[in-house]
């Protein structure tokens, strides 16, 4: 890969593990976990990009794709064609944030900075332009104390008031072996697919509502186990798991441990999962990336704030999209990542 910007880099390290950040988005990865029968687990997901690519060509958050980030605001620069029903035009001033500059938020393309007075933690802040209605981001990570673990926080300083759709970035890693990742969700009211272009292919009926991971109806009519991931056959599919508990779990069958994703569900109502599996070919994905994000948020999939803070099917089905942000006030959220071997 032909390299972009530099990237400062902090490290931590605590009793049972150590974690890098980057200046990059804050991004946390690698992160290795020491399990109590002595063996190293990483289970976050870096990008590795052909040697050849022109990665500064790319968007920042591109250029060293990896672990866990905040999106502030949550949503991509371009969603593409959509169903009439998605579509808004809501376009007030008071939560315009330019995102269809910076994907995922203008925190998710730039430089944060980076300090760690203690050796297990490391503090990220970062403000935010001007013309924004956040005047600030800071997030702490944490070793949990004697446990394979982290936490994580995330604060929000508005400059204004404003309403935003937001979002978490955890993104881990999917091995070679098919099926070898088994998802478990905690408890939710229904699956809702994408309403649009996903950057690949993806098998699922567009914009339908499922039951569960394990039996996913296809345009074909036929039914997909999206529970066990990766699939044998390229795709890239985006799915909304709406009224969660804000608990996930990913088992690592090959390795015998599993991860846990905890999070505030007031906060963040819905977790969306990026099955990104080898199914975008344009560059700088070339066919190649498998990750798996499981992202809890307050947004509509990730459509931007003008269809998220507007009317639209998921908040007429009661299901929150947006977080409402006060002048001057700090808004903190709390989740935490954690492993354990498997029986």
């Amino acid at each position: 890969m032909k390299e972009a910007t530099h990237c400062q880099q902090m490290d931590m390290q605590w009793e049972c593990g150590r974690a890098t950040m980057q200046s990059l988005g804050a991004m946390l990865a690698p992160v290795t976990f020491l399990l109590p029968d002595g063996r190293d687990v990483s289970p976050m997901h870096i990008a590795r990009w052909q040697e050849d690519i022109e990665i500064g060509s790319f968007p920042p958050i591109l250029h060293h794709l990896r672990g866990e980030w905040p999106c502030v605001p949550f949503g991509a620069t371009d969603t593409g064609p959509l169903p009439p029903r998605w579509k808004s035009d809501n376009t007030s001033e008071n939560h315009a944030d330019h995102s269809n500059l910076h994907p995922h938020g203008f925190g998710s393309n730039t430089h944060w900075k980076l300090e760690n007075k203690t050796s297990g933690a490391i503090r990220a802040q970062l403000d935010y332009p001007d013309q924004s209605p956040i005047s600030s981001l800071t997030r702490r990570v944490t070793g949990k104390k004697g446990q394979p673990g982290l936490d994580i926080t995330l604060s929000v300083t508005a400059r204004r008031g404003t309403s935003l759709p937001i979002g978490l970035h955890p993104t881990f890693a999917l091995p070679a072996t098919a099926g070898a990742i088994s998802l478990h969700p905690g408890t939710y009211k229904d699956i809702w697919t994408y309403p649009g272009d996903t950057g690949g292919p993806c098998p699922l009926e567009t914009d339908s509502h499922h039951q569960t991971l394990s039996a996913m109806r296809t345009r074909d009519g036929s039914i997909i186990n999206l529970s066990r991931l990766p699939l044998t056959e390229p795709c890239e599919c985006l799915l909304l798991l709406t009224e969660t508990d804000g608990h996930f779990e990913l088992h690592n069958l090959d390795e015998g441990y599993k991860t846990s994703l905890e999070w505030n569900a007031d906060h963040f109502p819905s977790v969306m999962l990026w099955i990104s599996n080898r199914g975008r070919q344009a560059s700088p994905w070339n066919g190649q990336h498998l990750a798996l994000g499981v992202e809890p948020v307050c947004s509509a999939f990730d459509l931007g704030t003008d269809i998220s803070v507007g009317t639209n099917p998921l908040s007429q089905a009661g299901i929150r999209t947006y977080q409402t942000f006060e002048k001057d006030q700090i808004w903190t959220t709390g989740y935490s990542i954690s492993v354990e071997a498997l029986d």
